[in-house]
């Protein structure tokens, strides 16, 4: 399976090389955007040794409790801003704080990777799409006016082969998500976007249609990531695509609530442990 390293360049001003691997083999790897240094992706100090899954190989033989992901993708985006998970949870916003845990939820306990009937899920087929997100490259804070989307209220990440496959495919897997109904069509420059299925708060995903697609992304925060597996997500708490989860909207009330009220009977069901913090942090 070929491999292309991709730069990315953190909301603090530093860059990381990650390896991704290339799933669609019959594509050329996209040609970084800035000059290639590879680095090593070792655990932090305070992570217990975690290293960054940078290949399929890596993929889980089954589910990861949401804990055990949320703090496997703040160290992803911890070393990659030089830092550790406490440090790093510590200097988030609450908005921040809040996109992670909304999209880590809906990713990590409502968005299985099979399509097969609830009752008989058992093993592997229990997986979710957060179990297959290898990395976490930015976390984007609330705008300077409002609840509004665009840039803001929202996190960039990098899927494996199997969960790009699954958003690739609106018909397959993922049976919480299809085909999107927003008229704006995907976000720039992505060519692809799916939705979840029902109703606000509603996930909205923005990715590449092929790997042969993949250039710089040009946003706040990921200008120079160049991926064929990176994934844009938010949550839309309003049709007018108001994405803050520390907002107030009508009728559903505090963001984070009104996301908790609506998600907690999906998927594997139960509340969307908002009241998380890293493992061994305050």
């Amino acid at each position: 399976m070929a491999a292309a390293l991709v730069t990315a360049l953190t909301a603090c001003g530093g860059t990381s090389v990650v390896t991704v691997a290339d799933p669609d083999a019959a594509a050329a790897p996209p040609t970084p955007s800035a000059p290639v240094v590879p680095v090593a992706d070792g655990g932090s100090a305070d992570d217990g040794g975690a290293s960054d899954a940078g290949s399929d190989a890596n993929a889980p033989s089954g589910p990861r409790s949401l804990k055990d992901n949320r703090d496997r993708l703040i160290d992803t985006l911890a070393r990659q801003r030089s830092t550790t998970r406490c440090p790093l949870w510590a200097s988030l916003s609450a908005t921040q704080r809040g996109v992670f845990l909304t999209i880590t939820d809906l990713l990590g306990k409502r968005s299985f990777v099979t399509n097969d009937p609830p009752a008989a899920r058992t093993g592997a087929d229990l997986e979710t799409a957060l179990d297959h997100v290898e990395h976490l490259y930015e976390l984007r804070d609330k705008g300077a006016i409002g609840n509004g989307g665009g840039d803001n209220n929202r996190m960039w990440l990098r899927a494996d082969a199997r969960l790009i496959a699954a958003l690739r495919d609106t018909d397959g897997a993922l049976p919480e998500w299809g085909a999107s109904s927003d008229i704006a069509g995907p976000h720039a420059p992505f060519d692809a976007t799916s939705e979840t299925a029902f109703g606000q708060p509603r996930g909205q995903a923005h990715f590449w249609a092929k790997d042969a697609s993949a250039k710089a992304l040009g946003r706040p925060g990921v200008e120079t990531v160049n991926d064929p597996r990176v994934v844009e997500i938010d949550i839309d708490y309003n049709i007018i695509h108001d994405s803050n989860p520390e907002g107030t909207y009508i009728p559903g009330g505090y963001g984070r609530t009104f996301y908790e009220s609506k998600w907690q009977p999906k998927g594997v069901g139960g509340p969307a442990e908002l009241d998380y913090a890293p493992t061994g942090c305050p």
